[in-house]
């Protein structure tokens, strides 16, 4: 978590100087390293990715990656004094790893986040972000899952290609 968390942070104090685009390319292989996204992205499609052709499959966790560093990219797109500190970590009856830690403003308000980390191929590595209590997962899957019930696998790869080119449009360049 550390490594996220100091590159956020110095994402943010630099955010202006690097634009959206400069710091989608220093998130990406932090978010790559540190989330499992495609083992994200499988749990996301819930049920579905049974249904997915091995294409489907390529083409949707390639998807589900660009959105979500674009995600971090957007997101944290400045600084103004913010810091994080972790809260503690306990061991889950899954055997996952539940990390609490929150993002502190220097004014008083903060942002609760628990990461659920899982060990996968050999690394502990995210496949959850509980954000003040909502879960980012829980919402992926009930929103994917509507759009492949609906109008298939092609049409969610393609409507999540969509949110990643609307992600950080109007953003510093």
């Amino acid at each position: 978590m550390q490594r996220l968390e100091s590159t956020l942070i110095s994402v943010m104090q630099n955010a202006q100087k690097l634009g959206y685009e400069g710091r989608r390319k220093r998130l990406r292989p932090v978010v790559e390293e540190t989330h499992d996204l495609a083992g994200i992205a499988q749990l996301a499609a819930g049920r579905h990715w049974n249904d997915f052709t091995a294409d489907q499959r390529k083409r949707y966790v390639a998807a589900f990656s660009e959105l979500s560093v674009a995600t971090y990219a957007d997101r944290f797109d400045g600084y103004a004094g913010e810091t994080f500190k972790l809260q503690g970590e306990r061991k889950l009856e899954s055997g996952d790893v539940l990390v609490q830690s929150v993002l502190a403003e220097r004014g008083g308000g903060a942002t609760r986040f628990d990461y659920v980390l899982r060990q996968s191929e050999g690394r502990w590595a995210i496949v959850n972000i509980i954000a003040d209590g909502v879960s980012d997962l829980a919402i992926k899957r009930s929103e994917y899952s509507g759009i492949v019930r609906t109008h298939g696998a092609d049409e969610l790869i393609a409507r999540i290609r969509s949110k990643t080119a609307e992600t950080g449009k109007g953003k510093s360049p």
